[in-house]
């Protein structure tokens, strides 16, 4: 089953001024387990790294994240929402790139109004995180969405509508 992982890695890499600086990034990727997490995250990176042996994965964890508001900012905020569909109340937490935290609400507002128009919404809380981004590594026909359901079988996700 595809699981969301936060990582936090450092290498060294040269900055807009020519100058060599390490960087401590935190990044948001899908994947099936930690061993697929540590090996994205190195591929990714070793394009960006001075020196590729220079990579140090130093934290791995599993979130809780529903859906993704992407944009061209390069900020993302973490917002919590409460749905309620019929009788059925559904608590998520959603990743917004925006600008700055009013830009994340709005999006945010925009995105579920857009996506789910029969359903109540309510935004509980936004707040800035020090992701730098959200990477994908699987096909985009296999993420699940806030109410597919997801079956298990042979290893394989498939998402039921």
């Amino acid at each position: 089953m595809v699981e969301l992982f936060e990582t936090k890695v450092r290498y060294e890499m040269v900055d807009e001024k020519g100058h060599t600086k390490k960087a401590l990034d935190s990044y948001v990727i899908d994947a099936m387990n930690f061993s697929d997490v540590e090996c994205f995250i190195s591929r990714y990176l070793s394009e960006r790294a001075l020196d590729k042996e220079m990579i140090s994965v130093r934290a791995i964890r599993r979130i809780n994240i529903s859906m993704f508001v992407r944009s061209e900012h390069d900020v993302w905020f973490k917002a919590k929402i409460r749905l309620q569909e019929e009788k059925k109340t559904y608590h998520h937490n959603v990743l917004v790139q925006a600008k700055d935290l009013t830009d994340a609400y709005d999006q945010l507002e925009e995105a579920l109004e857009r996506d789910y128009p029969d359903v109540c919404f309510a935004i509980v809380s936004v707040q800035k995180t020090v992701i730098v981004d959200a990477l994908h590594s699987t096909p985009e026909e296999q993420r699940p969405t806030l109410f597919d359901k997801v079956e298990v079988s042979y290893n394989c996700m498939t998402v039921v509508k």
